[in-house]
């Protein structure tokens, strides 16, 4: 929350960044599809990960297998390289360097201690088999090469019961800073005509997706 509302204020005080309102209203399309490709890589592993991994486990670490295909081939902590792309499209939107340290720095120190509780959990969990899987897995950063295909099949259902608020509140913050900007710089909200539809679009697919996780919980869940 003190991050939404730094961002609010920087975006409050942010002049353009062009003088051209093509290259502004680019430069912001670019910053949303930041964000969708760490919402991408998310969906990616959520939906290939085997059930009892991958998973939001606030009380409690959990990990029925060792997962090592798909993207954990290339990198040991795939969810949170896709959440620090969530973080960096909203950071890019304002184009302050100095609000991009802050969240990169902020970034960090959130997901620094997670990532180190969760590893000794692995490590003491999985024994040899994780500590030669970390050997040649990069902890954040992906490798280059050396990509082994999931062996699960892709699960939709499971990406919308997980991701949909994701990408609702991506869309959400970005229309909010657009609002903000443009509530500083003519006095009033200013109709868009890409951001306005797609927060509204944003706002259906929340109540729909809502709706379909409530109705796949009741589903028997091996139907995909």
């Amino acid at each position: 929350m003190a991050l939404l509302v730094l961002l609010v204020w920087t975006a409050w005080r942010a002049e353009p960044m062009f003088q051209s309102r093509f290259w502004n209203g680019a430069w912001q399309v670019g910053c949303l599809g930041v964000g969708l490709f760490g919402l991408g890589l998310r969906a990616h592993v959520v939906g290939y990960s085997p059930e009892g991994t991958s998973g939001r486990n606030r009380a409690c670490q959990r990990a029925d297998a060792l997962n090592t295909t798909g993207l954990y081939s290339l990198t040991r902590n795939p969810l949170y390289l896709g959440n620090f792309f969530l973080w960096l499209g909203p950071a890019l939107f304002v184009h302050d360097g100095l609000l991009l340290v802050i969240v990169v720095q902020f970034f960090w120190l959130v997901h620094e201690r997670i990532v180190l509780a969760e590893e000794a959990y692995l490590g003491e969990k999985f024994g040899d088999a994780y500590t030669q899987w970390a050997q040649v897995t990069p902890v954040f950063l992906p490798r280059r090469s050396g990509y082994v295909a999931p062996t699960e099949p892709f699960c939709w259902r499971r990406v919308v019961q997980r991701e949909y608020a994701g990408l609702v509140g991506l869309v959400g913050t970005l229309y909010l800073l657009k609002a903000c900007g443009d509530w500083a710089q003519h006095g009033r909200l200013v109709w868009d005509p890409f951001w306005t539809p797609l927060m509204a679009l944003a706002c259906v697919v929340f109540g729909i997706l809502r709706w379909t996780k409530k109705w796949t919980r009741r589903r028997p869940p091996h139907d995909h």
